[in-house]
């Protein structure tokens, strides 16, 4: 059997899916009524898991607006096979029996006799079945006293210290106290524990802890630093992380606790009691796998399936990656919000099923042939370990130091063959834009022999992508050459050069700040690092040196702030290069410069023309730019919308969007039509929704705003928004949402999905979205102070507003219901 999830035709939903290699037949096994993915069998053939989004509860509300959203809606489902397979969930009576006291002294007396009768016969085994069982029990006591001994020297395959390192400083059984618990409102300030730790020769850290009754693993991240002997354990319950970090000397750990949301901490203590521990923990720590054998055939009831599913008692969540360990039990990531994820791992068939942790920190694994192991990556790296309860990775895969010998031109064959191959496989239609794309690759094929670098097999490729006359077609990356690069701090200002001359005729320059980049008065994640609360910086200020070095003219002037992005930076600014101290007026500041200032300087022009119109339209028309339709420009689109959302009008101004997602919820910000007034006696009736704008709406355009920048003014030309001002958009609707890379890290993207409009015609790609005014933003008018398009934006508003602004309706006089009924009109 195999089994797989599938999307439905006519739903958001995927259903999980079986197929009979034997007789070629497909099941559908779920309805599709939610979405139902990562189905994996039990390797015991007993049970088929899958993730399902279902749970709707516990919406995250908007804090601002009206909107929600469900988040954690995966649930984990067992459904048994068939009807052989026992049903863990069944409830067992406890109730006792008992039989009558006269009928048990009848049956003992029976017994007492019949005992009597075959005395000689049963009174024991012959001298020699004695002398053998017990030769056998002395072997088997031999055995057990050396596994019990936990050297660790394994006798067979199947002895559970195998493997292990019992030499390591933290193996071992540990017994101490902990402190601080008052703080949590416990009446004990201390609490005892006990700890085991196992290490196996790997490195890989395993173990258990044993407090008050309860028994954990030792949490989501262990870490071991060889160099320091710190110990480093985080375990997370819900919204709660505890950290542990403790020193180990010797036979003794001290270290402390703590729980940063709720600013409680405490100190621990422990000492190594023993490193000697009983096979039998060892093997409840490590695992025991049942070693299998020649499996049985599965036999699956499709009839009814769905309906013999049953939730797993976990936690809802995000799950992915479900797997089954060599013993039947599941493995699965749960992704976290706010956290890294964990991979989990559940017994179904337990009375009380829980989930334990095996590696904290790890986003995906693969599991190995047998189910015994894993390979995955975690914060530490990659790592092997077994597929149970209480992993670390204690010594990652070495990662580097492997080498290859590669015949460049061998494998730049190669790179050009599977992009060619990517688009013959992926493009987003058969017929490649009638394009003969077996004649492309022969002619670009016959190129490579004239490559002389990687950066030549680049361009070639390239080329031959653009054969296809489509968007989104980009190639980059690869094995190609890289040049140093140094960080260089920045100041958020652009320089000019200042000269002045002395009384004497002497003339000095030095780089001057000819303007200060910085967001409105709000922008508080936008402050110039000049124009902190105490310091004195205005442009016209000269920068005459930085961390005691003159600036120099000659070069330009970040020449002088090289790597000091991010560090105390002491520079000297003076506002004039002659006269006395006080017409000099030097003074020192230490600041860290600023690695990137796009953020500033994107405030700052964001700032200037949402100024710029709410003067030229006296305060009536708000200004709100959306730099792409990804997660930046999301932001942005709320961030700016609910602070003008009273404007009698909008520019909605889209230039050099640069696209990212399908932007329909943009779309249904900007259009929510006004509903209803709920009237209050005290305040402010409200409108509903309150989260809305009515009024005027323009959306500005240019020809360097594409993809979802296509997308944008289109939608919002379709939902009959406003005019669409400027110049006609990039044109690129066919999308794309990534293919296999290249054998050397190349990254090629394939166009594999194309807008096609309603009335079943193309649209947009190769073309652009045409404004309803065209108006092209000259660049000598900008430099004249001028913004035409904002200019015919303006205007096009304060007319709209004159003839059809948005006028609320006049509350109706407070209703008479003294009589019997409601007026016809208030029905």
């Amino acid at each position: 059997w195999i089994t797989f999830a599938h999307p439905d035709e006519n739903s958001l939903n995927s259903s999980i899916w079986l197929y009979d290699t034997e007789s070629g037949e497909k099941h559908k096994l779920t309805s599709g009524f939610f979405n139902d993915t990562s189905p994996t069998f039990s390797r015991k053939g007993d049970y088929l898991f899958y993730a399902s989004n279902r749970r709707f509860a516990d919406p995250i509300y908007d804090q601002v607006g009206s909107t929600f959203v469900y988040a954690d809606t995966g649930r984990l489902i067992a459904v048994p096979l068939n009807e052989d397979v026992e049903n863990p969930r069944l409830i067992e009576s406890d109730e006792e029996t008992w039989e009558d006291e006269d009928a048990d002294e009848d049956k003992a007396e029976d017994s007492s006799e019949g005992d009597d009768e075959n005395a000689d016969d049963s009174a024991g085994p012959d001298e020699g079945e004695a002398d053998d069982a017990a030769d056998e029990g002395s072997e088997a006591d031999d055995d057990s006293g050396d596994a019990d001994s936990g050297t660790g020297e394994p006798d067979d395959e199947n002895d559970p210290f195998a493997g292990l390192d019992t030499e390591h400083p933290l193996y071992g059984r540990w017994e101490g106290t902990a402190s601080g618990f008052k703080a949590l409102g416990m009446p004990d300030d201390e609490v005892s524990f006990s700890m085991i730790i196992l290490v196996d020769e790997d490195g890989n850290i395993m173990g258990q802890t044993e407090s008050q009754g309860e028994t954990d693993d030792l949490g989501d991240v262990v870490r071991w630093d060889e160099a320091t002997g710190e110990l480093y354990r985080e375990k997370s319950q819900g919204p709660i992380t505890i950290v542990s970090r403790a020193t180990v000397s010797g036979d003794t750990m001290t270290g402390t606790w703590s729980i940063e949301a709720m600013g409680v901490s405490g100190s621990w203590e422990a000492e190594r009691v023993s490193r000697e521990i009983d096979a039998e923990t060892v093997t409840e720590i490590r695992g025991d796998a049942d070693e299998g054998g020649e499996g049985e055939p599965v036999e699956i009831d499709i009839e009814g399936f769905e309906a013999r599913g049953f939730e797993i008692p976990v936690a809802p969540g995000n799950f992915t990656n479900l797997e089954s360990n060599d013993s039947g039990k599941l493995l699965y990531v749960r992704m976290s919000r706010g956290g890294p994820p964990s991979i989990k791992l559940v017994d179904v068939t337990d009375d009380e099923p829980e989930e334990k942790t095996v590696l904290g920190g790890a986003g995906g694994f693969s599991i190995s042939g047998d189910g015994k192991k894993i390979l995955a990556g975690a914060m530490a790296g990659f790592g092997i370990v077994d597929a149970k309860p209480g992993q670390s990775i204690g010594k990652p895969l070495p990662m580097s130091g492997y080498r290859k010998m590669v015949d460049p031109r061998e494998e730049w064959d190669e790179l050009l063959t599977d992009a060619w191959r990517r688009y013959r496989d992926f493009f987003y239609v058969e017929n490649m834009h009638g394009v003969d794309w077996d004649a492309v690759y022969d002619r670009y094929h016959e190129m490579l022999a004239d490559a002389a670098s990687r950066e030549d097999v680049s361009f070639i490729i390239g080329e031959m992508i653009s054969e296809l006359n489509v968007g989104h077609a980009y190639y980059f990356g690869g094995d190609i050459e890289h040049q140093p690069r140094e960080s260089v701090g920045l100041l958020g200002v652009d320089f000019e050069i200042g000269t002045e001359t002395d009384e004497n005729g002497t003339s000095q320059s030095a780089y001057r700040i000819a303007h200060i980049y910085e967001g409105g008065d709000w922008d508080s994640d936008a402050r110039n690092p000049l124009r902190r609360p105490g310091m004195d910086v205005e442009e016209g200020d000269y920068i005459l040196s930085v961390n005691g070095k003159p600036v120099d003219v000659d070069v330009d002037p970040w020449a002088a702030f090289i790597g000091t992005a991010g560090k105390d930076t002491t520079i000297t600014f003076a506002s004039a290069l002659f006269g006395d101290d006080e017409t000099r007026n030097e003074r020192e500041y230490t600041i860290r410069p600023l690695g990137n200032e796009f953020n500033l300087r994107y405030r700052d022009w964001v700032e200037n023309n949402r100024r710029y119109v709410e003067e030229a339209s006296d305060g009536k028309v708000g200004y709100i730019h959306v730099p792409n339709t990804g997660i930046q420009g999301q932001n942005e689109l709320f961030r700016q919308f609910y602070g003008q959302v009273g404007k009698e009008a909008l520019i909605i101004d889209e230039r050099w969007n640069g696209g990212g997602q399908i932007p329909n919820r943009f779309i249904e910000l900007l259009n929510r039509p006004r509903t209803n007034y709920w009237a209050r006696r005290d305040g402010e009736d409200w409108p509903w929704p309150y989260d809305s704008h009515q009024g005027p709406k323009c959306m500005l355009i240019n020809g360097m705003a594409g993809s979802g920048g296509d997308m944008f003014p289109w939608l919002f030309r379709q939902h009959e928004l406003g005019k669409l001002i400027g110049t006609r958009t990039w044109g690129g609707l066919v999308g794309i949402s990534g293919v296999p890379g290249l054998i050397d890290g190349g990254v090629i993207t394939v166009p594999n999905f194309g807008f096609y409009e309603l009335d079943g015609t193309w649209g947009v790609e190769g073309h652009g979205v045409d404004p309803d005014i065209e108006v092209v933003d000259n660049p000598t008018a900008h430099a004249e102070g001028k913004r035409p398009q904002l200019d015919v934006a303006v205007n096009l508003m304060l007319d709209e507003i004159a003839r059809h602004g948005y006028h609320p309706p006049k509350r109706p006089a407070d209703p008479d219901r003294s009589g019997m009924g409601v007026l016809p009109e208030d029905h």
